[in-house]
């Protein structure tokens, strides 16, 4: 499959939390039915793709029993529209969308396919400050089949370069027929689509990131479903500032020796790396005490999007997982926005920690980023050291995995008895490994 090119976003649900309040606003264009209510908001959950004045009309008749008059409909329609862009100016942005647009506008061609009314669209991105990422906002009346026909045109793009991402059966349809590439933004209230399959479907924009990664890159997923999340050591690699270089040095030479041997000098804690409980803690426990069973796992990537990781998101893992890795995002940011990796980026505030306490066989924490604590500051270190939980940093590729999926996460060290971290090799396998054979002596 080609890469994909654009990215098609309905807005109602899939750019803003307003598919619920949507249906509230065509109940306030029926305040005088006030017993109706309920029947309203919920016709139009399961009515979403059903543009405005044939769905009033059709609630008039369907719920409320009654023939409205042209003039009825007029008015109830005026009046829909006032309370839908109060909606879309207040109600929040889904998760995720900051960043994606953040991290692929650019790269990526974006544009928004609505039924809603493209001034109230673009006034409700306007706050973001991504509005100008918006290639094209196409609105009511424009159906959403000629949308997408008219962004393959005016990029000339394939339609398998395409991605269009909505939240309702129609969304599906209109996908289907423009033959480009579809997800399912599977919110609270979607009706999903019985013939849609389970791998189409995404909770949040969070889970478009792996979708809008070139394939077949160098970072890619390799055959046998593993992704290194090892960032390479070389000469003139970044080092953490206060760490001392990475270097290579030739101690025997082919032309002189018969062989290759070269001395490395680099620190504990270079490129991708765990941290022992001695790193923070003046009698933590080295690198070697640690069997190597405790350095693989079932796990999960939880994403993140800001400055800091927000708590709320941990309560919805299971609580028996073995390592969590957290998508900032942050490497590619920073990049983008000619900011210092190391220095700046998101950090661990001290009010998440508690939500850790109900993992009850964690064996490790993973970020993409060359630290987890303010500078100065060591409360995540050694809240996580101090229960035997290690800390791995520098993490590269986290954001080709989905926050949905479950994965297994190896991640093994040199055996570096008496020392406070060391680098690796990380990996993220889509299954676990199968089970060792072990034969009787």
């Amino acid at each position: 499959m080609p890469n994909i090119r654009a990215v098609v976003l309905d807005f109602d649900g899939t750019i803003k939390e307003t598919y619920r309040k949507k249906g509230e606003a065509f109940a306030d264009a029926f305040a005088d039915f006030p017993a109706h209510r309920n029947q309203i908001v919920n016709f139009h959950l399961v009515h979403g793709f059903i543009t405005r004045r044939p769905k009033i009309e059709r609630i008039a008749r369907e719920v409320l029993g009654r023939a409205p008059t042209a003039a009825e409909i007029d008015a109830r329609v005026a009046t829909y529209g006032h309370a839908s862009r109060r909606v879309a100016l207040e109600a929040p942005f889904v998760r995720g969308f900051h960043r994606v647009i953040q991290e692929h506008a650019g790269r990526v061609v974006f544009a928004v396919s609505s039924h809603a009314d493209p001034v109230d669209i673009a006034d409700a991105l306007r706050p973001s400050g991504f509005l100008d990422a918006f290639s094209a906002i196409h609105g009511f009346p424009v159906a959403k089949g000629e949308a997408l026909a008219r962004v393959i045109a005016a990029h000339g793009l394939s339609p398998d370069e395409v991605l269009f991402v909505g939240d309702v059966e129609g969304d599906h349809h209109a996908g289907l027929a423009a033959g480009v590439r579809f997800l399912f933004r599977a919110h609270g209230d979607a009706v999903i689509p019985a013939d849609l399959p389970r791998e189409n479907l995404i909770p949040d924009l969070m889970d478009l990131l792996p979708a809008l990664e070139p394939e077949n890159a160098p970072d890619s997923w390799r055959p046998g479903g593993i992704l290194d999340l090892t960032a390479p050591l070389h000469v003139g690699a970044p080092m953490y500032p206060t760490d001392p270089p990475y270097g290579e040095t030739a101690f025997k030479t082919l032309a002189a020796q018969g062989s290759n041997v070269t001395t490395l000098s680099l620190g504990t804690h270079a490129g991708t790396h765990v941290d022992a409980p001695r790193h923070v803690l003046a009698e933590g426990a080295p690198l070697g005490a640690f069997p190597p069973e405790h350095f693989e796992g079932r796990c999960r990537v939880v994403r993140s999007e800001g400055e800091t990781l927000a708590p709320g998101r941990l309560d919805r893992l299971p609580s028996d997982v073995e390592f969590l890795l957290f998508d900032t995002g942050w490497r590619r940011i920073a990049a983008r926005a000619g900011q210092d990796y190391f220095r700046a980026g998101p950090r661990v505030p001290e009010t998440l920690l508690p939500e850790f306490d109900r993992f009850t066989r964690l064996k490790g924490v993973g970020f993409d980023l060359p630290t987890i604590d303010p500078r100065g500051a060591r409360h995540a270190h050694r809240y996580f050291l101090s229960r035997g939980v290690l800390v791995y940093e520098n993490l590269a590729n986290l954001s080709r995995a989905r926050e949905s999926g479950d994965y297994f996460f190896q991640a093994f060290p040199l055996p570096l008895r008496d020392l406070d971290g060391a680098p690796l090799r990380a990996v993220l396998r889509r299954a676990a490994p199968p089970a060792a054979v072990s034969s009787s002596p």
